[in-house]
């Protein structure tokens, strides 16, 4: 077993660290590393496990894609390419 800490918006997990701090959630998982990105605000703590929540990741990542998308098409327009 090992202890994290799960600083919480809701259920919804935004950041994961092992030490103590005022304010986050200790967790005792069986785990003693966590998933990639359970920090990015598209996991959710069910009060004894974390459950990745396939919308708000999808939601995250079409998010991610349209600023992508806005700022290259912004960046065409300044340089005249547009």
């Amino acid at each position: 077993m090992k202890k994290f800490y799960f600083l919480l918006d809701g259920d919804i997990i935004t950041d994961a660290i092992e030490y103590e701090v005022e304010g986050y959630t200790e967790v005792e998982l069986e785990q003693t590393h966590l998933p990639a990105g359970i920090n990015a605000g598209y996991y959710r703590w069910t009060g004894t496990a974390y459950e990745k929540d396939e919308e708000l990741y999808q939601s995250q990542v079409s998010e991610i894609v349209q600023n992508s998308i806005d700022d290259y098409t912004l960046e065409l327009l300044e340089d005249g390419i547009l």
